[in-house]
């Protein structure tokens, strides 16, 4: 894996993207660099993947035209559970030549 943050997907031209609820990371390959997203806890604190939008398996082939990373991110309307603790959302979104996925995090 590659030392690069989310922003150097931009230009990359996808071979395979994979996101794990199991693992809670996501694993972006590329012609150029493999990058996988995920939270190392700490202490008390957990981190979740709590949902994937956009079809990944669509994305093979595509050219990345922008990756964001909105730590921070508002709490998305869809969630409906409560929070326990204080929490921080996260939000990763590739835009692609072949269509948008958004993988969103939860931090309690």
């Amino acid at each position: 894996m590659s030392n690069a943050n989310w922003h150097d997907l931009k230009g990359q031209l996808i071979t395979r993207v994979v996101a794990s609820v199991t693992d809670d990371e996501v694993t972006v390959y590329t012609t150029g660099i493999n990058l996988r997203a995920y939270h190392r806890s700490e202490c008390c604190e957990s981190v979740r993947l709590i949902r994937t939008e956009g079809d990944i398996e669509n994305l093979t082939g595509a050219t990345i035209l922008n990756a964001e990373d909105d730590s921070g991110t508002q709490d998305p309307d869809w969630y409906k559970e409560t929070y326990d603790y204080s929490h921080t959302w996260t939000k990763l979104t590739l835009n692609t030549t072949k269509g948008d996925a958004h993988f969103w995090f939860l931090g309690e």
